[in-house]
């Protein structure tokens, strides 16, 4: 009889973890580790990181710097108050469907100078803008289907997770839409 091609030991606990950031005029490192620039007018909400139908967003202010970010709509961070420096948040509340054990999402936002060697000698005055970072965790049990036998962070968050957004390098959603 034929013999079956040995799978990867099945019971195993796993652990994924990505990091996508937006900063500067945003600069958005994807979870998978690719760079590019978002464009915006001023008052543009763009979708970073979406799954169960909340999201992180990133609000851009004048020059195509971040003003604001909000989770699900609540307001994380804002440029007005960037005496706080930075602020952390972090979801638990998650549903994790097996075999995913658990997730968490950290959204920490941090305040800056921009632009670049502003306020030094024949340079542009400062202004406050953010930059953000997204991180995800999530933790499984191996089993025997595909997207966990090989498993890949972001094959899992889009496609068993049906996560979403701008850290997710994808050429056609580069535009606003």
């Amino acid at each position: 009889s034929p013999t079956t091609p040995p799978t990867t030991p099945s019971g195993a606990n796993c652990t994924c973890q990505a990091e996508c950031t937006a900063d500067y005029d945003p600069h958005v490192f994807t979870f998978d580790g690719e760079e590019y620039t978002i464009d915006g007018d001023a008052g543009s909400e763009i979708t970073l990181y979406e799954i169960q139908g909340k999201n992180v967003t990133a609000v851009l202010q004048e020059n195509n710097y971040i003003g604001m970010i909000k989770y699900g709509g609540d307001v994380v961070g804002d440029v007005a108050f960037c005496e706080y420096n930075s602020t952390s948040l972090p979801i638990t509340d998650l549903n994790s469907p097996s075999p995913i054990t658990s997730q968490l999402l950290d959204i920490s936002v941090q305040c800056a100078d921009a632009p670049r060697n502003c306020g030094q000698d024949g340079q542009p005055e400062c202004f406050k803008i953010l930059n953000v970072d997204v991180a995800k965790t999530f933790d499984f049990v191996q089993n025997d289907e595909p997207l966990f036998q090989h498993p890949n962070f972001v094959t899992i968050e889009e496609g068993f997770l049906g996560a979403s957004g701008k850290c997710f390098y994808n050429m056609r959603d580069h535009m606003l839409e």
